[in-house]
């Protein structure tokens, strides 16, 4: 309905809405890209049914006819949206991004917008298609649960975690490749599933020896006495204590134990050291770790002497 307005596409030099419209008519348009032009060209070329009174109202309806303005602040009715789409992320968040009728914005900012629910849905549906080779999207990287360099060998085997729901092996792989698990406890995988998941460097033949060697693969149950070789350990960390002695803790492929029973054979030397450096982290929550020494609110060689004063 506005041939002389001019429509601008990242990457393409600007044309006048009717020049494009005579080149789409003789088939001078490439058939995917003009797939995408429908939404694209909605608002900034006034589309309008054929042959229908023109309304003061555009096809392509957004909040403030603004779709990267749209709002600042986000309502029931916008849903937050990833710019390149489900499992990707902007690579080049620098680049800028040019919408037809829009302000440029770097695709950072835009993509942060889109997570902050900022975007119109409708405008947000077709971003993926559009901001895709100026944004740089990318795969969003996962993690392996097994460490760099290996996978899992036993994929139907069940990853149990203390707060969690049991898993397969080959679904937790799945999931961290996803990056569907989040960075900082995909970091702490690697120990933990080494036994429970027979992790095993990529591409090389399987032996009968666990990566991770413990002395009797039963790290809990280690051994019966103390040796050189094993140092007696904080199940809590240094500096800490188990609070809660009768919490269970489960671990993936030991029978579960409680915390106080485990605080005891981490204490006589009973644990092996590479899956005791990984407890503090792992049983902090399960078994409500607390610091050793507590205070005096009087000061040393003081006490309370009115208990229902109030502080």
């Amino acid at each position: 309905n506005d041939p002389d307005a001019i429509f601008t596409f990242p990457g393409e030099a600007p044309i006048a809405c009717g020049d494009l419209e005579d080149n789409g008519e003789q088939a001078l348009i490439d058939d995917d890209f003009c797939s995408t032009l429908p939404a694209l060209t909605a608002i900034a070329c006034d589309c309008q049914p054929v042959n229908i009174p023109v309304t003061e109202t555009p096809v392509f309806v957004v909040p403030s006819a603004a779709p990267i303005q749209a709002t600042e602040e986000p309502t029931q009715d916008v849903e937050v949206c990833s710019v390149c789409g489900e499992g990707k992320e902007v690579n080049n968040p620098d680049a800028i991004f040019a919408f037809p009728g829009e302000a440029p914005i770097k695709c950072g900012e835009l993509e942060d917008k889109g997570e902050q629910g900022l975007l119109d849905d409708e405008f947000c549906s077709i971003l993926p298609a559009v901001a895709s080779i100026v944004c740089d999207c990318q795969p969003v990287e996962g993690c392996s649960i097994c460490g760099e360099g290996k996978e899992v060998n036993d994929p139907d085997a069940i990853f149990t975690f203390p707060g969690e729901a049991p898993i397969a092996c080959g679904d937790l792989e799945d999931n961290g490749e996803q990056a569907l698990i989040d960075d900082d406890f995909c970091s702490t995988l690697p120990a933990l599933t080494a036994i429970a998941c027979d992790c095993q460097p990529v591409n090389i033949p399987v032996t009968e020896t666990p990566v991770f060697v413990v002395p009797s693969a039963a790290p809990i149950q280690a051994t019966e006495e103390p040796t050189q070789d094993v140092e007696v350990c904080s199940v809590c960390g240094e500096g800490k204590e188990v609070n809660n002695p009768d919490a269970i803790f489960a671990f993936p492929g030991e029978a579960p134990i409680k915390c106080g029973e485990l605080e005891d054979k981490g204490e006589q030397g009973l644990l092996d050291d590479e899956f005791c450096s990984i407890l503090p982290a792992v049983a902090s929550i399960v078994c409500d770790c607390q610091p050793v020494e507590g205070c005096s609110i009087c000061g040393e060689g003081k006490e309370v002497n009115d208990p229902d004063a109030i502080f």
